[in-house]
């Protein structure tokens, strides 16, 4: 996995947390607010965003596991 790769799952991962993010504002304001609001869509949705969130930080564990040691500042 090049550098480059790693950046675009670092991407990813923040996408999604705004998306998630975006998702419990939605929710809270449906419950506290009275917003209108189709909560099947947003569970629907949050597990997407969840499925792609976990997969990014997994393949980011996985690059981690295997690159060399960190160089040491001088």
């Amino acid at each position: 996995m090049t550098h480059d790769d790693a950046m675009q799952l670092c991407k990813t991962i923040a996408h999604n947390m705004g998306r998630l993010s975006g998702i419990a504002e939605q929710l809270y304001r449906h419950a506290t607010e009275g917003m209108e609001t189709d909560v099947t869509v947003l569970r629907r949705n949050s597990v997407e965003v969840v499925r792609d969130m976990t997969g990014a930080l997994d393949a980011l564990l996985d690059l981690a596991e295997v690159s060399p040691e960190p160089r040491k500042p001088h």
